[in-house]
């Protein structure tokens, strides 16, 4: 037992002994662990293993407010088409008298007061013009003028030479009015309904072709009813409600008559004198005068006669010339209700 104590001791002491002689070593390892480590170090000691490069990014989520939203702003009409600019300008006529004008019907500048002194037409493109204005430099939309227009009239007929006449004006496309007699209807209605279906205009020139200042207001009244039903049997249509006087002359009577009718009384404005030459060179020299410059104007009404062959000659030789010129063939009543409007029975249109 005293042994056993003595050997307890013994360890006690050998381990208080150990204890004292570890402690300062532990103290020593302590402190060096807290301290840091140089980078060079650390990298010296790191294993050389390769290091894979990120193929992305990963962002973070966005803390900032979107901006805010900007208010649609209003289409914007597509932009206006100017008309070309010449590099030079094109060997084109201008009407200068049409041009002015024009200017003045669409108001020009500062309601029309623009005139021919203060206007000056640099160039034309197609129907463009580029004016000079006293108030600057411009743009003007000046389509081309409307081509002159005429009425061809035929009287007394129809006769043998109607057809003749009627087959020139389709290969020509041109269309005229023809004043007819009754009595060479009710001979030729064949010929009458030819005039009616080629799309020509047919109006009343009395029965039996009487000067109306020698006969009496019923005898023109039958002189008009006969002829309309003539015309009437003959084509299946009704004439057209125009009427010109044989020779072209007329009283008070004849247009009190006519207005009980409903008739406008139709003259012309160009007499061929067909009737007296007998000639083609006859009927155009009263389209074309010595000079040679033609006579026919825009509005003008030509005065023929289908029953004669020289007229159907001339006719096509004037009506050639005039297509040449740019003319346009129109039915006379077309004609005079672009000039006067509604046209009024009793009132008389055109000069003998």
């Amino acid at each position: 037992m005293k042994n056993a104590r003595q050997i307890s001791v013994i360890i006690f002491a050998l381990l208080v002994l150990l204890q004292s002689l570890i402690a300062p070593i532990l103290l020593t390892s302590d402190a060096s662990a807290r301290e840091p480590i140089p980078q060079a170090d650390i990298e010296s000691e790191a294993p050389s293993y390769p290091i894979a490069e990120a193929s992305f990014v990963a962002e973070l989520p966005q803390t900032e407010e979107p901006p805010a939203k900007e208010p649609p702003r209003p289409q914007e009409p597509p932009p206006r088409e100017e008309p070309p600019i010449a590099e030079e300008p094109p060997a084109q006529y201008i009407d200068l008298e049409y041009a002015y004008t024009l200017f003045d019907d669409i108001g020009g500048v500062q309601n029309g007061t623009v005139g021919p002194e203060e206007v000056r037409l640099l160039y034309q493109i197609d129907d463009w013009v580029h004016i000079d204005t006293a108030y600057g430099p411009g743009w003007l939309y000046m389509p081309p003028p409307p081509p002159p227009r005429v009425a061809l009239t035929f009287d007394d007929g129809p006769s043998t030479h109607t057809r003749r006449l009627l087959t020139a004006l389709a290969s020509r496309r041109v269309t005229a009015t023809f004043f007819v007699v009754g009595w060479r209807v009710t001979e030729n209605p064949e010929i009458a309904a030819r005039i009616v279906e080629d799309g020509h205009e047919i109006a009343s020139h009395t029965y039996y072709h009487p000067l109306l200042t020698r006969i009496s207001a019923n005898h023109f009244r039958g002189e008009l009813t006969r002829t309309h039903n003539a015309i009437l049997a003959a084509t299946g249509a009704e004439p057209a409600p125009i009427f010109r006087p044989p020779y072209g002359i007329h009283n008070r009577m004849a247009r009190n008559v006519a207005a009980e009718f409903g008739l406008p009384l139709i003259l012309w404005s160009v007499d061929t004198r067909d009737w007296e030459t007998r000639t083609v060179e006859g009927i155009m020299s009263h389209i074309v005068d010595g000079d040679g410059n033609l006579r026919i104007r825009d509005g003008d009404i030509i005065l023929m006669h289908d029953v004669f062959g020289t007229t159907v000659d001339g006719a096509l030789r004037l009506i050639d010339l005039l297509l040449e010129e740019g003319f346009v063939f129109v039915h006379v009543s077309e004609l005079l209700e672009s000039q006067y409007g509604t046209l009024q029975p009793g009132a008389v249109y055109g000069r003998r």
